[in-house]
């Protein structure tokens, strides 16, 4: 019977899929609120890589004027350095104006805690200003999806190779609207917060494919040493010969 065998990062991927079971599934149908993570990059031994945080969709349509999203990897090794609004989904106030949107030097969008496994996206629009969440139906086919931000990490060279789970600390995470004044407007002495669930994802992380530059260097590495020793030997030898002669 021929052997068969599993790419570590196939392996790595299927018991990724294993672990996101065991920890919760999409929540597809469910009203209300829901944030997700989109693009995760592989994340490879002394690399780098990103991921999208997105907000999927709203049971019934829902008007955001802020929130506060903070994420973290589990484990102390994955380390996140940065977010910026450049996504692949339109960023959630890219059509109203927010502080980090338009002035994201000197209002940024994540700030990483230490050590820095989480990082707190954050970002509000100017008042009166606010967008409008619809609901979009999963059994339509189509899911509008808007981003909270894309999140930039690092990953050290001794990074021990497997999954790293990523998650919303709900606790510490809120979206927010005003309340109504009564007359149809809007009553911005009356803030609320906005009921969300999330789904955990995960980065795996793999070890780096070996390129030319790497085997090259390695090859150079080889012959320094081979030199040394073959150098070593013709001392020894010639040493020898000179006590012969004496």
């Amino acid at each position: 019977m021929p052997r068969t065998w599993l790419s570590p990062i196939r392996s790595l991927a299927i018991a990724a899929a294993a672990l996101l079971t065991l920890l919760g599934t999409p929540a597809g149908t469910e009203a209300g609120l829901v944030v997700d993570f989109r693009n995760i990059t592989v994340g490879r031994q002394g690399g780098t890589g990103s991921f999208e945080v997105v907000l999927v969709s709203s049971n019934p349509a829902v008007d955001i004027y802020g929130f506060g999203m903070q994420i973290d990897i589990a484990g102390t090794s994955v380390d996140f350095t940065g977010a910026t609004t450049a996504t692949t989904a339109p960023y959630l106030f890219s059509l109203t104006g927010s502080d980090s949107y338009n002035d994201p030097s000197t209002s940024p969008l994540g700030t990483i805690s230490t050590p820095p496994q989480s990082i707190l996206l954050a970002d509000y629009t100017s008042l009166p200003t606010f967008q409008t969440v619809p609901y979009t139906d999963p059994n339509a086919g189509t899911i509008t999806e808007w981003a909270l931000g894309m999140v930039l990490f690092r990953v050290p060279w001794d990074v021990t190779v497997g999954s790293y789970v990523l998650s919303v600390d709900t606790t510490a995470s809120t979206f927010t609207t005003y309340g109504d004044d009564g007359s149809g407007g809007v009553d911005f002495s009356n803030q609320l917060t906005i009921p969300f669930t999330s789904n955990p994802s995960i980065i795996l992380v793999v070890v780096p494919e070996a390129t030319p530059s790497m085997l090259a260097l390695s090859g150079l590495g080889v012959a320094g040493v081979g030199s040394i020793l073959s150098r070593r030997r013709r001392m020894k030898s010639r040493r020898e010969g000179l006590s012969s002669v004496r």
